[in-house]
């Protein structure tokens, strides 16, 4: 299996365990490597600890450019490791459903939101 399919895999696994609770995300910072000399925004981040690894999620928006002057904001979601306190080992993103599954559910999971939704429909 290449890295790439081992890699949906991971987003897969992860994202059912996130559903089922048992993995916790905490939001985080993004490591300064991503954003430093880049127009790059990244409005969420959140980190886990998986099986010793931490790893982290982000949404990273960029623009997009049609022409020379022409451009339209579009995002990607990535995954990366982390080593030592804050360096980044390995990452990786792409426009997809399986990591766009994965992000919302972690986004849906540290929001606390079904609880939030919870008391306000009671």
């Amino acid at each position: 299996m290449d890295i790439y399919s081992k890699t949906q895999e991971l987003a897969k696994k992860l994202t059912r365990e996130t559903n089922s609770g048992s993995l916790k995300w905490v939001s985080s910072t993004i490591p300064d490597s991503f954003k430093d000399g880049t127009e790059y925004k990244f409005p969420f981040c959140y980190i886990c600890k998986f099986k010793g690894q931490t790893i982290g999620i982000y949404e990273k928006r960029f623009k997009y450019f049609t022409d020379e002057d022409e451009y339209y904001w579009t995002a990607e979601i990535g995954l990366y490791f982390l080593k030592n306190h804050n360096e980044v080992s390995w990452h990786y993103a792409e426009q997809s459903k399986i990591f766009l599954d994965l992000y919302e559910s972690v986004v849906e999971q540290s929001s606390n939101i079904a609880n939030v939704l919870d008391k306000l429909l009671e």
